[in-house]
């Protein structure tokens, strides 16, 4: 299965730029824009600011798409039920992102691996 990312949201101009310079056609500069065309989509990476997360996924998940989101799932732990509760009635997967990479011990283990140990 060969994955495409297909289009990209980003106030930023100069990520935009970098996204066409690698292929992707459609550009947006609110995520809002991007998600009236989620039907062209089977899932999203939502790596927006914190205070978005809560509201991206919940619109995400109301439009039918998978996602994987950077950590933290929402804002306060009050609103993590609630992302539950949207992602059952959805149907569809949820997955948050918590990068590890710079932990001492996952390093070493890094190290390990790469000696073939």
């Amino acid at each position: 299965m060969v994955l495409k990312v297909k289009a990209v949201a980003d106030s930023s101009k100069k990520s935009l730029k970098k996204a066409q310079s690698l292929g992707v056609e459609k550009l947006y500069t609110d995520y809002h824009e991007l998600l009236a065309h989620s039907s062209e989509m089977d899932a999203i990476i939502i790596s927006l600011p914190n205070f978005l997360h809560f509201e991206s996924v919940k619109l995400s998940l109301e439009n039918g798409l998978n996602i994987f989101v950077e950590k933290p799932m929402a804002n306060t732990v009050k609103e993590c039920p609630e992302v539950v509760k949207f992602m059952k009635k959805s149907g569809r997967i949820l997955m948050v992102g918590h990068c590890m990479r710079f932990i001492e011990v996952v390093e070493k283990m890094k190290e390990i691996l790469d000696k073939g140990i």
